[in-house]
């Protein structure tokens, strides 16, 4: 399993992840098995997304 985070700020979290949600961009055919979207709790318009993969390629 290799895991891929992603980590930068959004200016509105809800509007950020309905466009997250309705445009995958492939993430299923780019290899991605799971991913996880996590937020701090001082900050909620910063994101953290970590993408799992099978292989490093």
């Amino acid at each position: 399993m290799y895991m891929l985070r992603i980590e930068h700020p959004v200016p509105n979290y809800e509007g950020w992840k309905q466009a997250f949600d309705s445009a995958p961009v492939g993430r299923e055919k780019s290899g991605v098995r799971r991913y996880q979207i996590l937020r701090p709790v001082d900050d909620p318009n910063f994101v953290m997304i970590d993408l799992e993969f099978d292989t490093i390629n």
